[in-house]
């Protein structure tokens, strides 16, 4: 934006700072967005309470190409197991008077947490006695950045346990039964998923596991098969009664002539 010029000056009127928390405002998904000039210094911002503060360069976790710029993520930051964690996006700000020269970098704090919610709005509908169905997103290394409730609970954020697993060798996903120990399951169905990315967004290799208890993912087979035998089983009786019923209206006017020849 035209606007981000503006940190040449450190954003003196403010515009630049302005521009950003409007777009804060209409995207409810990040914490915070702030840009820095080439030393660090926060000199334009969503929030007025981060201006002048330092940050110190983190090395890139995963980066992408656009036309024109770089993207990257930073690592994730998780102060606590069920809430809290945040993925910081940076993109450098170039100097449209200058071109080749940069003017400092754009970050935008992305809140975590509402992936979280999405993954728990996959298993809401099934409670915890029932033994849950639970969503689970994977990086492109197998490891596990995010998943529902019960598994942050379980300290599996970033752990690799499902990292093996035979089905993630699948480029267009699949579905299948394994052993649930890891995640402190029984046996479990797997449903598996690669990100195929978003327009011209190739995606970073990231895919989604879905995760059920087998009797509970088979429960509605299995109340099917139940609901199919007793209608298998009232539609004998009924058979048989509309059989006999129809027999003894076809067999009365036979018998009343047998019984009528025997008598003459």
């Amino acid at each position: 934006l035209e606007a981000l010029q503006e940190i040449r000056i450190d954003d003196i009127d403010k515009r630049a700072s302005h521009v950003l928390a409007d777009l804060k405002a209409g995207h409810e998904v990040y914490d915070h967005i702030f840009c820095t000039n080439l030393e660090g210094k926060i000199v334009a911002a969503s929030d007025q309470r981060f201006l002048g503060q330092r940050i110190a360069p983190q090395a890139a976790w995963l980066t992408m190409s656009f036309p024109g710029t770089v993207v990257s993520l930073g690592p994730f930051a998780f102060p606590m197991p069920t809430q809290g964690a945040k993925l910081t996006l940076q993109a450098p700000i170039a100097d449209v008077f200058h071109p080749g020269k940069l003017l400092g970098a754009l970050y935008a704090v992305f809140d975590w947490d509402q992936i979280f919610l999405i993954l728990y709005g996959i298993g809401q509908n099934f409670t915890m006695s029932e033994g849950g169905r639970r969503a689970v997103l994977l990086d492109h290394e197998g490891r596990i950045i995010a998943a529902a409730s019960p598994l942050r609970q379980q300290g599996l954020l970033l752990s690799s346990v499902l990292a093996s697993s035979p089905l993630l060798r699948r480029p267009k996903g699949g579905v299948t039964t394994m052993d649930g120990e890891a995640l402190g399951l029984p046996e479990v169905l797997v449903g598996y998923a690669p990100s195929q990315g978003y327009q011209r967004f190739q995606g970073f290799g990231w895919s989604t596991l879905v995760i059920q208890p087998t009797p509970q993912a088979f429960a509605a087979i299995q109340h099917m098969g139940g609901a199919f035998l007793l209608l298998l089983a009232l539609t004998g009786i009924i058979a048989i009664g509309a059989s006999l019923l129809i027999a003894s209206q076809l067999a009365r006017p036979i018998l009343t002539l047998t019984d009528f020849t025997r008598r003459f």
